[in-house]
């Protein structure tokens, strides 16, 4: 094995460096300081691994983008578990292929904090959780009952709740 540095590369987090990491920064709606924090560097793990934008046939990853439409971050500050995904392709099963709507997906930090009555930790800033609505199920009691007890039923599911006066006719499921 070499320990000679590849042309010019020394693996000192210098000026050029910093320059670098703020272009990036800049480049993806990061705040531009600079420094490879925990958002920089999620966003640098999902640019080198250039996700999938459909994660199944049912379900493309821009249904899950972040509502802070740009104002915080690119929209993907992580990508969704995929047992969050795997869960809700049985959901859609179960209820014979119905449309389900995810009204609220992946959150960033920020965007969490600006919305009344969520928590600081919820599981929308994981990538597990989403806020789903299924017409004819979820906008009557008996179908929210069937659906979060079904939920209850899945792997690794871990809460459901719905009736919020922020969520209208959704049911939030997070994993755990």
């Amino acid at each position: 094995m070499c320990d000679k540095p590849i042309q010019g590369i020394d693996g000192i987090h210098g000026k050029l460096t910093e320059k670098a990491v703020r272009a990036f920064q800049k480049d993806h709606g990061l705040v531009k300081d600079g420094i490879v924090g925990m958002k920089t560097g999620t966003a640098l793990i999902s640019a080198k691994a250039k996700p999938k934008e459909i994660y199944t046939e049912n379900f493309k990853r821009e249904e899950f983008a972040c509502n802070c439409d740009g104002k915080y971050c690119n929209g993907y500050p992580l990508e969704m578990h995929p047992t969050m995904i795997s869960n809700l392709e049985i959901v859609k099963k179960y209820f014979g292929g119905r449309a389900v709507i995810i009204t609220s997906g992946l959150r960033c930090q920020e965007y969490n904090d600006s919305l009344k009555g969520s928590i600081k930790k919820s599981k929308h800033i994981e990538g597990k959780a989403s806020d789903v609505y299924i017409k004819g199920v979820t906008d009557n009691d008996a179908g929210k009952n069937e659906f979060i007890s079904l939920w209850m039923r899945l792997p690794s599911a871990n809460y459901a709740y719905t009736n919020d006066s922020n969520m209208k006719n959704a049911v939030h499921l997070d994993i755990k």
